[in-house]
């Protein structure tokens, strides 16, 4: 007969360090029993376990006994990550992009605006960089990674889009309240 027991690893590290091995009852074979001197405040841990991020991890140990063996039981350990949260995406119409031709073609915001409108972006403004650059780059305020994302890929822009930055060559009478902000590069058709 096999039982298994989950047991927290605090109370294993307790009853380890207590040498309290006792008879399983009905079944022979070895278990690890948990006296209630064990499971006071002083021998418990006084935290969960926490990740280097933070997190609170669930460890358990389970301890496999196998009652018609005379061999010593078998323990594995499981980590159970926290959960994570994921924001969902805005709507597109919900977003503000502005798109700035720093490539020095006429029209190539214009030319861009399609496919952003196409996928439901409605407030985009367009204008000339205040400089030239040669790669196109996406940059957007915080929180709007995922929409910068979405926007990169809708453009075919391969770089990873980057948090706004103090150095973006948009004129003085770009919206800096907008949500995603789109460079144009020589790289653009």
């Amino acid at each position: 007969m096999r039982r298994t027991l989950a047991i927290p690893i605090g109370l294993v590290a307790a009853s380890i360090a207590a040498g309290a091995l006792i008879s399983g009852g009905d079944s022979p074979g070895p278990t690890t029993v948990v006296t209630e001197a064990m499971l006071s405040a002083s021998t418990l841990p006084s935290s969960p376990a926490t990740s280097a991020a933070g997190a609170i991890n669930d460890i358990t140990t389970t301890t496999a006994i196998d009652a018609s063996s005379t061999s010593a039981p078998t323990s594995s350990t499981s980590t159970t990550a926290a959960p994570t949260t994921t924001v969902a995406l805005r709507p597109p119409a919900a977003v503000r992009v502005v798109l700035a031709n720093a490539a020095g073609r006429p029209g190539l915001a214009a030319r861009n605006e399609t496919p952003l409108a196409a996928k439901g972006y409605s407030q985009i403004e367009t204008t000339d960089a205040t400089e030239k650059v040669d790669t196109s780059s996406v940059s957007f305020a915080a929180g709007f990674d995922q929409e910068a994302a979405d926007v990169a890929t809708a453009l075919g822009i391969t770089a990873a889009p980057q948090p706004v930055g103090v150095d973006l060559p948009l004129p003085a009478t770009v919206t800096t309240s907008a949500d995603v902000f789109v460079i144009l590069g020589r790289d653009r058709p």
